[in-house]
């Protein structure tokens, strides 16, 4: 489901041979009209990626993030980064050494189930698992910074990273994360990661484990996946359903709960239903309908266009 950076996709969109000689541009817009208790808005973000091949074993990608501004360049208030664009990936990938990738930069985060961008969702809105992941990272988006090195053991995808802090809480200090992907059989695959983080401020989450698992079969995508970490958030789990019928429908449904650690908080448990409609070969139309209950219940429903190039 998600396009992670190492781990899976490290062999399907990293390799240099996959990439032209010249610069490859693509990228989409993200046009939501969004309703809910406290918003009725319609909101534009958009974002362009630009990968090429650099070396006989070298790849470059920058991925940019644009969100609506106002007059004075700064972010209208809406979505999107603070300013009116931000990096979200700036990163080499290497291929230099047999059957290894080594990755540096800035990338998005590989742990979790669900992707950052509009385009690799089934719907508008990402899940509370997602949102705890991101709030874990201080960069913007659920992104992170630091060298990657990735490769195959056996079945078994392995990516190891040094990264900055998650949270920038301490610099002197690094994270580090180790992924697992195993294709168990066709259409089954599995992921493990775990990365760490310093606590000893006591506002972050500390160290973070997922689990998840996707498994695929005519027209079906299931997801499941379970989150725990050392504070904050005891258990978070979620499952999503998707449904693709002749590459135009489709229909989607998400249950996620989260429970905290503190004393007499509770749970936290989203549900979220969604449609969606191919106009044309590139342009997806998303109706979303989300629910969520956490001592009070919030409701919202989501109007979204991605457009792709």
């Amino acid at each position: 489901m998600k396009r992670a950076l190492i781990a899976l996709a490290v062999i399907s969109t990293l390799p240099a041979v996959a990439w032209a000689d010249s610069p490859n541009v693509s990228g989409f817009a993200d046009i939501t009209y969004n309703k809910d208790s406290k918003l009725s808005l319609f909101k534009a973000n958009a974002e362009v990626d630009v990968k090429a091949k650099t070396g006989d074993h070298t790849s470059v990608r920058l991925d940019t993030d644009l969100a609506l501004a106002g007059n004075g360049g700064v972010n209208a208030g809406v979505d999107g980064p603070k300013d009116s664009a931000a990096i979200e990936q700036a990163y080499f990938a290497f291929t230099g050494i047999e059957k290894l990738t080594v990755i540096g930069g800035v990338f998005n985060n590989p742990i979790g189930w669900e992707g950052q961008d509009a385009p690799d969702l089934f719907q508008a809105s990402h899940g509370q698992i997602y949102g705890i992941l991101d709030g874990q990272t201080a960069l913007y988006g659920n992104n992170i910074a630091g060298v990657a090195l990735a490769g195959a053991v056996g079945p078994v995808t392995l990516t190891g990273a040094v990264l900055n802090d998650l949270g920038h809480s301490d610099l002197e200090k690094n994270s580090f994360a180790i992924v697992a992907n195993l294709e168990a059989m066709k259409g089954l695959d599995f992921e493990l990661g775990y990365v760490t983080q310093d606590n000893a401020k006591k506002t972050n989450a500390g160290n973070v484990l997922d689990v998840n698992a996707t498994y695929k079969i005519q027209g079906f995508t299931v997801g499941a996946e379970f989150l725990t970490a050392d504070k904050i958030v005891d258990t978070a789990m979620g499952v999503t359903a998707n449904y693709r019928y002749n590459d135009k429908f489709g229909a989607t449904i998400r249950f996620d709960n989260v429970s905290f650690e503190a004393a007499g908080a509770k749970d936290s448990t989203g549900i979220t239903v969604a449609g969606s409609y191919s106009l044309d070969k590139n342009l997806d139309v998303r109706a979303e309908y989300k629910q969520v209950d956490a001592g009070s219940t919030d409701k919202s429903g989501v109007l979204q266009f991605v457009a792709k190039f």
